[in-house]
């Protein structure tokens, strides 16, 4: 009986063999080129052209997967073995493409500000390395826990859970409490900012609108306090409280009424599907008006905490969510004031404890595991590096420029955006479906269109640069108190601007990040030095990848100016309705064309399909860059005389044509977790990068003709769509 069962063990062993999984027969293969494909080295430092895109080539097949029809699914085509070589990290939801160009900036942004203070360091140098030296300070950090923040809430008046019975309701006045809490750049029930005048943009103005929720989307406040994420966060504010002094039995007790209010709160808040018309949202008034309207709110004792000068009642005010307002004043005439003062102080603490010690960030990790499947926090060096760009980015940018920055990719953007821009004319004065008049004014838009690449002069300026460390002075010992600086002093420059004119040239984003901008009230597109790297751009590259990469996100931007949002606006960034009625018309059956088409798409891993109503401004952007940046490389093509071996790559059998595309594509590789899956598709305005590829493409007729797909092929279906 043994002998038999060895033999039936050694035949099931022999059939395993012969019959092995094909991902895992995959995943073998995988990691035997892994290295090679992903060498760390990788980098194109000093790299000759021909080391360039023989690198950047050899990676780009590693990704592919070329059992698949381009034509039935190119997404898995370009990007169907890029999670073999990028399983998704601990601290993260999803991992793509922009996540791992945001790591390697981390890295070179990291060996800036942890190297040593010296005497030829700048003012502003100085500044940016204490900052950092102080958020990472961890032993101080742990030693002073909760101390600093206790000490703060005494001064707003305490907080209502810590102090039992003892806290005095008397004293205790909402409206002076937000407007101080305001002071800290935290808006709380409401949204304060001063910025320029919707319809008169080269002034600014004090504007207001409905607040956020505590968590990303208000469908969870919906389902109610028994939704398992609902009840994780409740848990979050129970022990941060206990962490803070309170007593647990209170403390359970009072932020479920805290959860109550907030889950009335987002029951009074506009959805984001139906804030997409300006003009029907904005009103401008006087601030007597304003408060004749909403009388239980102080609005002259809220501004006057908040701005620097004392304001009269004849000053301009724009309002975007009026009947919120009214809304708001009717629920917390209906709250308790211990609620009320336990609800803002907790939107006040639950960014507060992230300067705080390891407790907080262990109490914060659960509600990120169940909204993104993040398992692990990311290393304090991670978020150190983001708080010290996020609150001094020109220096920290003027740091990476000047050491990591190819002066000559600012000239090729200049260079890019001018060829894109005019595809866009073209594509202006082909549509059939305008009016003259509104191709008039659409052409005078699009040439008033502001250009901001790499950087802002000002990074070269070191009496500039000081401007931004104006009023600080940075302890490495006190980081919670460096962060209360930054707060309010943010929060000064921006009320400062009141009164001002507009700049409508001035950056609004820093140089060191992974982005592409557009400003509708500026008309403003922006291309930091971050995104200028592969695989969006290299001097070396072929110019099929440069215009399949960075050609595509200019071309997305620009006709950011002209999607379902910037169209309502001017060349001048102003409120306008200057399209006429008829090729509105026409614009909005183009565009619910983009919105079915999207929402019809179904995210299989979960059961979900995605929002086509509120990613339709992205997904319009995206079919519209990528034609204008096609047409560009083709223009360039045709220019040449040559028999373009330049535009070849070693390890990739395509033609200049189809490598366009494949970069285009591969810029989208990506995976992400179920759980960030979810919450993106609740709230994201950007589809899922397959998404992004699958819809443009499929929409792209010179896509269908470059990869010869036949009708009906998935990837050319009869009815496509088109805006721009």
């Amino acid at each position: 009986m043994m002998k038999f069962i060895m033999q039936i063990l050694q035949m099931s062993r022999q059939h395993e063999n012969v019959i092995e999984d094909p991902m895992l027969k995959k995943k073998k293969a995988a990691r035997k080129v892994r290295e090679e494909c992903l060498d760390p080295e990788n980098i194109f430092a000093n790299d000759t052209a021909e080391v360039v895109r023989d690198k950047q080539g050899q990676r780009m097949s590693c990704y592919m997967n070329d059992e698949t029809d381009p034509c039935e699914d190119f997404y898995d085509y370009a990007c169907g073995n890029w999670d073999l070589y990028h399983p998704i990290p601990m601290d993260r939801g999803g991992y793509d493409t922009f996540e791992i160009l945001r790591e390697g900036l981390d890295l070179k942004l990291k060996n800036l500000l942890q190297a040593e203070l010296t005497e030829d360091d700048s003012e502003t140098t100085k500044a940016v390395k204490t900052l950092y030296s102080s958020c990472m300070n961890t032993d101080e950090i742990e030693e002073r826990g909760e101390k600093p923040l206790v000490e703060l809430l005494e001064e707003l008046g305490g907080w209502p859970v810590l102090h039992g019975q003892d806290w005095n309701q008397t004293q205790f006045d909402w409206i002076k409490l937000i407007g101080e809490l305001r002071l800290y750049n935290n808006d709380i029930l409401i949204s304060l900012w001063v910025g320029p005048d919707g319809k008169n943009s080269d002034q600014y103005v004090v504007q207001f609108d409905q607040s956020d929720l505590v968590l990303p989307s208000s469908e969870y406040y919906h389902q109610g306090i028994k939704h398992p994420i609902m009840k994780a966060y409740k848990k979050i504010l129970v022990n941060i409280a206990v962490l803070l002094g309170a007593d647990p039995t209170l403390a359970d007790e009072e932020m479920q009424s805290v959860i109550d209010f907030e889950i009335k709160l987002a029951e009074i808040m506009t959805p984001p599907h139906e804030r997409r018309n300006f003009s029907k949202m904005y009103q401008k008034m006087s601030l007597n008006d304003l408060a004749s309207q909403h009388p239980k709110f102080n609005f002259t004792k809220y501004l006057n905490i908040v701005l620097p000068d004392v304001q009269e009642h004849d000053l301009d005010v724009v309002i975007y969510a009026n009947k919120y307002f009214a809304k708001l004043t009717e629920l917390i005439d209906d709250t308790d004031a211990r609620t009320l003062g336990n609800y803002i102080l907790m939107r006040f603490i639950r960014h507060r404890i992230n300067n705080l010690d390891r407790r907080f960030e262990r109490i914060q990790n659960e509600i990120y595991r169940l909204l993104y499947g993040r398992e692990e926090m990311p290393p304090r060096w991670k978020f150190c590096i983001a708080y010290v760009n996020g609150n001094l980015g020109m220096a920290v940018g003027a740091l990476f420029v000047e050491k990591y920055f190819d002066r000559q990719s600012k000239q090729d953007m200049l260079n890019l955006t001018r060829e894109i821009q005019d595809q866009f004319q073209v594509l202006l004065e082909a549509s059939t479906w305008l009016s003259n008049s509104t191709k008039q004014t659409a052409s005078k838009k699009l040439d008033a269109m502001i250009h901001n690449i790499g950087y802002p002069d000002l990074v070269e300026d070191q009496e500039q640069l000081k401007e931004e460390i104006q009023g600080v002075s940075y302890s490495e010992k006190k980081f919670f108190e460096n962060v209360l600086q930054n707060l309010k002093g943010r929060t000064f420059k921006e009320m400062s601007m009141l009164g001002k004119s507009v700049n409508r040239t001035i950056w609004t984003t820093t140089p060191a990040v992974v982005n592409a901008y557009y400003s509708r009230n500026r008309n403003q597109i922006m291309f930091p030095a971050g995104i200028l790297q592969p695989p969006f751009y290299h001097k070396h590259f072929p110019k099929a990848l440069n215009y399949g990469g960075i050609g595509v996100v200019i071309g997305h931007e620009i006709t950011h100016g002209f999607d379902d949002k910037g169209k309502q606006f001017d060349e001048l960034g102003n409120i306008h309705q200057w399209w006429d009625e008829d090729s509105s018309s026409k614009f909005a059956d183009k565009a619910q064309c983009i919105i079915d088409q999207y929402s019809r798409f179904r995210v299989t891993e979960v059961s979900a399909h995605l929002n086509g109503m509120n990613t339709q401004g992205e997904n319009i952007a995206d079919n519209g860059g990528i034609k204008q940046a096609f047409k560009a490389f083709r223009n360039w093509i045709e220019k040449q005389n040559s028999d373009n071996t330049n535009e070849k790559m070693s390890h990739l059998e395509l033609n200049p044509d189809q490598l366009f595309f494949l970069n285009f594509a591969q810029v989208w590789c990506g995976t992400a977790r179920p759980e960030a899956l979810r919450s993106k598709l609740k709230t994201a305005v950007h589809a899922p990068g397959k998404y992004r590829v699958l819809g443009t493409l499929s929409n792209s007729e010179d896509f269908q003709r470059v990869f010869n797909c036949k009708a009906k092929d998935k990837m050319n279906p009869e009815d496509k769509c088109k805006v721009w």
